[in-house]
């Protein structure tokens, strides 16, 4: 047919945690029925229907019934592993909690810094678990923090989280001499090559809880210790420059419960670890796949479900070409997305690959429109800056704005932050580290 792929249902089925191919007319009501069951379960993914057109335009007879909507159903956690795992952290010297993306939407935010304060424990949030504590919070650390932590530490739990490095098939850390607990709703993501000592299928919130009743009250890591560790990494962070005073403007504008979508762009690999977060739900990432030009369109959907808070946008020139056609949808519905688009004219990350790897560029150079011209053409506002300074004041007069603001920032290229990113550095990235040594 006219949309139709080779293997289609190969394809549906490769994104979806549940999937059929509707064979009936009749058949069609029992699909979503089944749909909507496999939507609550377990992990919150999408699920996928294929019906043939001509069903569509078929006629059967189905029973019309009141179904109701269904909330997210969790497994039950079997409570005798999770006392094992609070024995693990009650005997621990150093333990140290790392949490990922599943934490937020479990709501298990109030529990983990429960938890936490009760046994004194830093928390090590991924990027995809930005806000499950907030920034605020003596224990909260990002993942270059984690580096220090990790290093002392002789357990870890880990909630919600693959603890995969995205590039190659490696955890997240070595195994070794740390003892790993993992916690996480699908037992795909506890499987090699992780090695946990310990794992539990459950919902982050439900165990979070019953682990906060088990372990003993006591402060593993004083609180002088952890802002030694925090102060470490920011030093780091704040020296790559220009990006650390991008960001820093970014966050000093943007009010605390405004919503923060990062993209993959020079400034936007900074503020993975760099843009301090303080309410659950108000960062947006790439995800653990990183897609490119994602960050605009999801952003219109934050400011929709938002119900008026002002979202801040982020992307690269590069990356704003896959839906710079998207201006048309933020104007129609006049919605509160402020638009950043840092243009150095060039796919810079790939260039900076490219330079690294190879020594020359090649085919990465970019042949842009007038972003301010575009904006306009849409009946967007927009702005040109050049400085940290700019910018911040900028994003701070887009508030005065009901619906979309365009800002175009012009930059050059940019120093690699890749060397601060993720527990581990990534193979081959090399730059300017302070010893890891605010614990020793």
């Amino acid at each position: 047919m006219l949309h139709e792929i080779k293997d289609q249902t190969g394809f549906v089925k490769g994104l979806t945690k549940w999937n059929c191919v509707v064979e009936s007319a009749a058949g069609i009501e029992a699909a979503v029925d089944e749909a909507f069951e496999a939507l609550a379960a377990g992990r919150p993914r999408p699920v996928g229907i294929e019906v043939p057109h001509d069903y569509l335009s078929a006629r059967a007879e189905v029973g019309l019934q009141d179904v109701p909507i269904k909330t997210a159903s969790q497994p039950m956690f079997d409570k005798q592993a999770l006392r094992a795992a609070a024995e693990l952290l009650n005997e621990a010297k150093l333990p140290v909690i790392y949490v990922g993306g599943g934490v937020v939407p479990s709501n298990a935010t109030t529990a983990l810094k429960a938890l936490a304060e009760k046994i004194g424990a830093p928390v090590v949030m991924s990027d995809n678990g930005r806000g499950a504590l907030t920034d605020r919070h003596p224990l909260a650390m990002n993942s270059l923090a984690g580096r220090a932590v990790f290093k002392h530490a002789d357990v870890v739990l880990i909630v919600g989280s693959r603890f995969m490095d995205t590039l190659t098939p490696t955890p997240s850390w070595p195994t070794g001499a740390i003892r790993f607990i993992h916690i996480n709703i699908d037992t795909e993501d506890m499987t090699a090559p992780r090695a946990p000592d310990l794992a539990v299928v459950a919902d982050a919130a439900g165990a979070l809880e019953e682990l906060k009743e088990c372990v003993v009250r006591r402060t593993a890591l004083p609180r002088q210790d952890a802002q030694r560790v925090k102060d470490w990494a920011q030093g780091q962070i704040e020296a790559v420059s220009p990006q650390a005073a991008y960001v820093a403007e970014m966050r000093r504008a943007l009010p605390e419960d405004g919503i923060f979508v990062n993209e993959l762009t020079q400034v936007g690999y900074l503020a993975r670890i760099a843009f301090p977060v303080y309410e659950p739900r108000t960062y947006i990432g790439p995800g653990y796949q990183g897609t490119l030009g994602y960050g605009f369109p999801v952003a219109l959907g934050a400011a929709v479900a938002a119900g008026g808070r002002r979202v801040l946008s982020i992307t690269g020139d590069g990356g704003f070409g896959w839906n710079m056609q998207e201006l048309a949808t933020a104007r129609r519905y006049s919605l509160p997305v402020t638009l950043i688009v840092f243009n150095d004219g060039h796919y810079g990350n790939v260039r900076a690959i490219q330079k690294r790897e190879f020594g020359a560029e090649v085919a990465v150079d970019l042949a842009n429109p007038d972003f301010q011209l575009l904006a306009k053409a849409f009946g967007v506002p927009a702005t040109q800056v050049a400085s940290p300074g700019a910018l911040g004041s900028a994003i701070a007069e887009s508030l005065k704005e009901d619906g979309p603001v365009l800002i175009e920032a012009k930059v050059g290229e940019m120093p690699s932050p890749w060397h601060l990113l993720r527990l581990q550095p990534m193979q081959g990235v090399s730059g300017p580290v302070a010893p890891i040594n605010p614990l020793d």
